[in-house]
């Protein structure tokens, strides 16, 4: 699998807004006839995936109103949506105290 790293327009790798570790990467492959520089998975260390992941993630999350949902995504997020509101309005705490959620681990 190759991740795409954006258009090529002329931007070095170092340049574009990819992490340091694959902006070196990046730079190693690029070829002037292709539009975008491919990065082979299996050649990045486990560092460098997580900062792809990263990077992945933070693009992703600019624009969340783009990232598709499937029907029990969305029913899912209506769910809990619907019953923080009712603990709201009843007054009730956000989350779980840390001591309940030991309890609830230890119990397993």
């Amino acid at each position: 699998m190759a991740y795409e790293a954006g258009p090529s327009d002329g931007a070095s790798a170092a340049q574009r807004s990819v992490s340091p570790c694959l902006a070196a990467h990046l730079s190693e492959r690029e070829n002037v006839s292709m539009t975008r520089s491919a990065v082979n998975l299996d050649d990045l260390t486990p560092e460098e995936q997580l900062d792809l992941l990263e990077e992945i993630w933070d693009r992703l999350s600019q624009h969340p109103v783009g990232i598709p949902l499937s029907d029990a995504q969305r029913s899912e997020l209506d769910r809990r949506l619907d019953a923080l509101e009712t603990d709201v309005r009843a007054g009730r705490p956000l989350g779980r105290p840390w001591a309940e959620v030991r309890e609830r681990l230890k119990s397993r």
